[in-house]
């Protein structure tokens, strides 16, 4: 069974994750290990790369990446695991 949202449902969602998101890069500013800015600089080339190339799905992917770095350089890992879901 797949819950229909409303707009205002989405809304809501999006507020509440652009709030974590903020958190989560706050937290990995201030936390950033040598090899968590290695991994962030790592796919930060590799989009400029791919959005040289227009490759669409390799962009997605490699932002999705991204904000999973972010987040796990944030060190907390309840936040990480409520933004993995």
């Amino acid at each position: 069974m797949v819950a229909s949202l409303t707009v205002e449902d989405l809304e809501e969602i999006y507020l509440m994750r652009s709030r974590l998101e903020s958190l989560a890069a706050r937290f990995a500013a201030e936390r950033l290990t040598p090899e968590d800015a290695k991994a962030l600089a790592a796919v930060v080339e590799e989009l400029e790369v791919q959005t040289s190339a227009a490759e669409t799905g390799a962009i997605r992917q490699l932002n999705i990446r991204l904000h999973q770095l972010i987040w796990q350089a944030s060190h907390t890992t309840r936040l990480t695991q409520v933004l993995m879901n």
